[in-house]
């Protein structure tokens, strides 16, 4: 049983150990010193209702004691038991990972996907192709995707422009259309010019791998959420003869009616007639899905169904002939407040490119802060250098060797050798991709360094670190000075049991037997069988399936909270408090009314016991401490902080 004055502290101080904050000094524990800043940064992260000055003054004397357990801790090396160093390990690694989330902006990058999920937009799109590696092929499609945009930013119709520029036959015959778009239906590189503009204008052109392109956003609307559908797909060929058609048409009514009729399941039909080969077996149900995922088609008729359960009619895509039903609408995001959502998407994000792409330009601001340096190297003597030594080891004579210096990182140096390695195991490519590898190879080294040794780079962090090493060390401390002591030293607490008996009384109360249910039927049940057979209270109780607990002890007042003005009539029982958490139902049955000022005995006292006992066990190892690290004020520095609160 921890004490709980120092569970507080553990859990309220925080401060960095070892480490003098510049300033002037406000006490010296040991050799130690900690200044005044250090003191106040500790004392602000525990604000109090009450006056300031006596609210630092209250302070002070737990934030030494703190100082002085933590000291002590190192000093005999806890902080290398093999425990605290794996926990260490395993929080630095969370710590690292939400550190470098916060700092790349993932949560804004949560809150803008919240904020476009909020809302589909209606898309019409033109690509500007070009070949990759034409510089000519290049520069031409990025001057047509200007004048294109100039063109529909003048009011011409997007039809005309789509029709001059647009050379795939397919978009011409969709007009363009992409359909209705959310977050992440596009790439985010897309998606973000397109909730940049407002509707019934067009984005700036994009560059793409092999084209530029031009977004023009038709309308907006309120976001539909999500669906979720199961559907019985009847297969027909894109050249089926109009004979064909018909029958898959009359094949697809007659399934229709047999369901409406409830003559036939609708997992029964789907096992039977659908050639979705991927749901037809679990019922024809679908992955749950947004807009911009499907057939346009398809999801107007998926987004048309309004309750659970509702059939569409027959209708017809690329695919054939499909019947959905509804069996859930998911309402789009609400707002920041909407927990389950904000989730959703943090998940999502966290497994497309924009988390990448957040991360890598932090990282970019961080290889200046990590003084990258890169060595001025012949890259195609490198890439003949690399080529030569993973197809058939032989470098010999070559102006790269295993032992040139490519580039360093803060204190890591990265060799040649060392770049052959990363090759050999990522696999032989062209000549041609080495320099996008390498620019990858750097950047993963680095993102590898920075990891590694945030703590250098990063003084919030490693002051969050030094928090949980010196918290955990603490706990280390007092378990071995204190709890585990007084848990364990049955000899000693006997002893101060015999000592203080008068302390541990008896307060008037009941020799009772706390009921608890899981519902109100099952309370009704067992008080009833109670009443009527109450020494059999056990048995009752094991005959009711785990339905309900028991605990038979003496309890005071205070302990009965549903008797708390009742009076302890044996044989009777108290109201039932219901607990909407659980929706479990708690009564008491009285045996036997029992008078205060009992001494309780040792097993009865023994958690009360433990609890003083620890108190007694940290005030002499205080005291040990404070002998050990013998503490000295400034008084003059302590006088000033407190006349300027």
């Amino acid at each position: 049983m921890k004490h709980v004055l120092t569970t507080w502290i553990a859990a309220a101080i925080v401060c960095t150990a070892n480490q003098v904050a510049v300033g002037q000094t406000l006490f010296t524990y040991g050799k130690k010193a900690v200044s005044q800043q250090e003191f106040l940064k500790a004392f602000r992260k525990n604000p109090s209702n009450g006056p300031v000055v006596q609210a630092m003054q209250e302070y002070l004397p737990l934030y030494i004691n703190y100082k002085l357990k933590v000291q002590y801790a190192y000093d005999e090396q806890l902080d290398t038991l093999p425990m605290q160093q794996d926990e260490l390990y395993q929080y630095q690694l969370q710590l690292t990972e939400s550190f470098i989330n916060r700092q790349s902006n993932t949560n804004e990058l949560v809150a803008e996907a919240l904020r476009h999920s909020q809302h589909d937009r209606l898309i019409r799109h033109i690509a500007f192709a070009y070949q990759p590696g034409d510089a000519i092929s290049e520069q031409k499609a990025k001057q047509q995707s200007a004048a294109a945009r100039q063109q529909l930013q003048s009011k011409v119709p997007f039809t005309k422009v789509l029709q001059q520029y647009e050379t795939d036959p397919e978009t011409l015959q969709q007009g363009g259309s992409l359909g209705w778009i959310t977050a992440f239906s596009l790439p985010y590189i897309y998606e973000k010019e397109i909730y940049s503009i407002p509707p019934g204008t067009t984005s700036s052109p994009i560059k793409g791998s092999d084209a530029y392109h031009l977004f023009w956003v038709e309308k907006e609307r309120p976001a539909l959420g999500k669906r979720k559908v199961a559907q019985i797909l009847l297969w027909q060929h894109a050249s089926a003869s109009a004979d064909e058609k018909k029958a898959t048409r009359e094949r697809a009514d007659s399934i229709h009616r047999e369901l409406q009729h409830g003559r036939l399941s609708f997992e029964q039909a789907a096992l039977l007639f659908s050639n979705d080969r991927t749901s037809y077996t679990t019922g024809g149900v679908l992955p749950v899905f947004g807009v911009g995922e499907y057939d346009a088609a398809f999801e107007q008729q998926a987004f048309a169904l309004t309750k659970p359960g509702q059939l569409s009619a027959p209708f017809e895509t690329a695919h054939g002939l499909h019947i959905l039903k509804l069996l859930e609408s998911i309402a789009a995001p609400t707002g920041p407040d909407d927990d389950e959502a904000v989730t959703a998407l943090q998940q999502k994000l966290l497994s497309t490119d924009r988390a990448d792409i957040a991360r890598q330009a932090f990282l970019k601001t961080v290889m200046k802060k990590m003084q990258l340096r890169e060595e001025n190297i012949n890259k195609n003597a490198l890439w003949l250098f690399t080529d030569s030594a993973i197809r058939n080891g032989s470098t010999k004579g070559m102006p790269v060797q295993n032992s040139t210096l490519l580039f360093s990182i803060g204190k890591e140096q990265t060799l040649a050798e060392n770049w052959v390695m990363y090759n050999r195991a990522a696999g032989i490519v062209p000549t041609a991709a080495y320099a996008a590898r390498y620019d990858a190879y750097i950047q993963q080294t680095a993102n590898n360094y920075y990891r590694e040794n945030i703590a250098q780079y990063e003084p919030d962090f490693a002051e969050q670190l030094q928090e949980f090493k010196d918290a955990n060390l603490l706990f280390a401390a007092m378990e071995k000075q204190v709890w585990s002591k007084a848990a364990n030293d049955t000899l000693a607490l006997q002893q101060y049991y015999n000592s203080n008996k008068a302390k541990y009384v008896w307060q008037a109360g009941a020799a009772a037997l706390m009921i608890t249910a899981t519902d109100s039927a099952a309370a009704t049940a067992y008080q009833t069988k109670l009443m009527q057979q109450p020494s059999n209270w056990k048995a009752l109780a094991e005959s009711m399936n785990e339905q309900i607990i028991t605990d038979s002890s003496r309890f005071e007042t205070s302990q009965l909270p549903s008797m708390a003005n009742s009076t302890f009539k044996p044989g009777t029982c108290s109201s039932m408090l219901h607990n909407s958490m659980d929706n479990s139902y708690t009564f008491v049955y009285i045996f036997a009314a029992m008078p205060g000022g009992d001494i309780r005995s040792f097993d009865e006292a023994k958690g009360w016991v433990i609890n003083d006992y620890q108190q007694v066990l940290e005030q002499q190892w205080l005291s040990d401490l404070h002998k050990k690290y013998p503490v000295k004020m400034n008084d003059a520095v302590w006088q000033t902080l407190l006349k300027s609160k």
